[in-house]
């Protein structure tokens, strides 16, 4: 099966504004992707990853899409939120910070790069890292975001973003030692 998946018939909302139905179908197309990327690293489950995705869209159809100036940073917000609600019920909340980092090699944007060897050691160090590094880390390169982006996200400025994410490519580095290798390029 193909993730995202498209939202189903019967959870999409009886509307005639067509105007509100043809945004929403964009926004979809334009960050469903990304989403369901983030959101599988947190949870390591492709159904729950999903889900989220259909849930914060269908939650951004509730909110009206037309109030948001940043709707891709909205949505992240929504769906990274209900995933939490989900491990608390579940009690996996210790699940999602040890295991952030798990994604499947179809999704691991350093895929063509590396091999599963390299692919391991660096699951492995990012593991060991410190959550506010990792962090860093995964939004600047799983995520592509830029640092003016994360620092939005983060509420913080983007010379601090600049600083940690240098800090901790650093100590990323440090950790692979031997197994050190060229992926993560300086931006």
């Amino acid at each position: 099966m193909i993730f995202p998946t498209p939202i189903p018939d019967e959870l999409l909302p009886d509307t005639v504004d067509s105007d509100l139905m043809c945004r929403l179908e964009t926004l979809y197309r334009k960050y469903a992707r990304e989403l369901f990327i983030a959101y599988y690293a947190k949870c390591s489950d492709r159904e729950k990853a999903n889900d989220a995705v259909h849930e914060s869209f269908l939650r951004l159809y509730a909110n009206g899409p037309q109030d948001l100036q940043q709707p891709k940073l909205w949505l992240l917000k929504i769906g990274t939120d209900w995933l939490l609600d989900l491990a608390k019920t579940d009690q996996r909340r210790r699940k999602l910070n040890t295991d952030f980092m798990r994604a499947t090699s179809s999704q691991h944007p350093f895929e063509d790069v590396l091999d599963q060897g390299e692919r391991e050691n660096l699951r492995a160090a990012l593991r060991r890292l410190q959550d506010p590094d990792r962090n860093i880390l995964l939004l600047r390169y799983m995520m592509n975001w830029k640092p003016v982006e994360i620092a939005r996200h983060l509420r913080i400025s983007a010379e601090a973003v600049c600083v940690r994410h240098n800090r901790a490519r650093r100590r990323l580095l440090r950790m692979l030692g031997d197994h050190a290798f060229n992926a993560l390029p300086q931006k």
